[in-house]
């Protein structure tokens, strides 16, 4: 059990048996095997919540749900970074019994789920197969989008950032589209980075290139931001002459002016229920397998409107009760 208590960093142990057995743990490239953990998982597990650059910023509610049932689950949580190396090559890494894996995008989850070989669940989209829980991302952006249709949009864009292209946000976004078609015009604009300054740029070309977009549905609340900054530096008011809508409902979306419509994330429900159901797989529990969808929220803030068009009709609706008063 000693060799057990260094590799999960236990705090029993002397520092001179520690080396001791490091040293012995290198020399012979040793390595825990998952079912030899798993035979000894009725005590606290060591759950890695593994993350990518893209949710750093947003971490901190999903850390307090997850430690908030730490005790309950008997389960220690390790927020683990991915980095230019295979996250496997973390020291950290070996003292995991299991993981989970936070992904804003599709290429991040593929990223992440490609370096790791413990059992895992993955916190993103659920419309995706495997072992997930999130939001039915494409079916949030289809409800966004229509509506802005009902408001009386028919000329809309989607600017996405360069890994979310081909995911379920934009396929929601088509979707409704569609459905209105060929009376509604839509574009889409891939912004190449994931930096605000960046997704500004492509914000303000889209909007350059195309005057005559009334609406821009973003891929997530920092593009929305940078769609917001993009109108104002160009003189384009929102929401009464572009409205502006997001995903996520991070800080973002209540510091940028005016506040974002966005749709919002269940994060704590989601968080627990991904960890309920890793620690229960290692246990050996019998937990349902495949994507768990959770409801989602659209969140009406000042940052959308009726479009331009639809706003000058019920102007001049009513003009003439405005006529009739001024004579009497």
């Amino acid at each position: 059990m000693t060799v057990s208590r260094v590799v999960r960093g236990g705090a029993d142990v002397s520092e001179t048996t520690r080396e001791h057995v490091l040293q012995h743990i290198r020399a012979l490239r040793y390595s825990p095997s998952m079912p030899a953990r798993q035979l000894t998982a009725g005590g606290e597990l060591t759950i890695g919540l593994i993350y990518g650059p893209e949710v750093a910023a947003e971490l901190a509610p999903v850390l307090i749900a997850a430690q908030g049932a730490t005790e309950r689950l008997a389960v220690r949580i390790l927020p683990l970074p991915s980095g230019k190396a295979p996250i496997r090559f973390n020291p950290v890494y070996k003292r995991l019994d299991a993981a989970i894996v936070l992904a804003s995008t599709c290429n991040a989850a593929r990223s992440l789920l490609g370096q790791i070989d413990i059992p895992h669940i993955l916190v993103a989209d659920a419309s995706r197969d495997g072992n997930s829980v999130g939001i039915d991302e494409s079916a949030a952006f289809c409800e966004m989008t229509r509506k802005l249709l009902a408001l009386g949009h028919r000329s809309l864009a989607f600017v996405g950032s360069e890994s979310s292209g081909s995911c379920p946000r934009r396929k929601g976004f088509q979707i409704a589209i569609a459905e209105q078609a060929p009376r509604v015009t839509a574009d889409f604009s891939v912004s190449n980075g994931r930096s605000f300054v960046a997704h500004l740029r492509a914000c303000e070309q889209l909007l350059a290139n195309k005057p005559g977009i009334t609406a821009l549905v973003a891929g997530d609340d920092l593009v929305a931001a940078a769609a917001v900054s993009a109108a104002e530096r160009i003189g384009l008011d929102v929401p009464q002459q572009l409205s502006v809508v997001g995903f996520g409902d991070t800080h973002l979306a209540l510091r940028t002016s005016p506040e974002l419509t966005t749709v919002r994330l269940p994060v704590g429900a989601m968080t627990l229920h991904a960890l309920e159901r890793i620690a229960a797989t290692v246990r050996g529990k019998t937990v349902a397998t495949g994507p768990t969808v959770m409801p989602f929220e659209i969140v009406w803030r000042d940052s959308a409107a009726r479009s331009p068009v639809r706003q000058a009709a019920l102007r001049t609706r009513e003009l003439p009760e405005l006529l009739i008063e001024t004579a009497v």
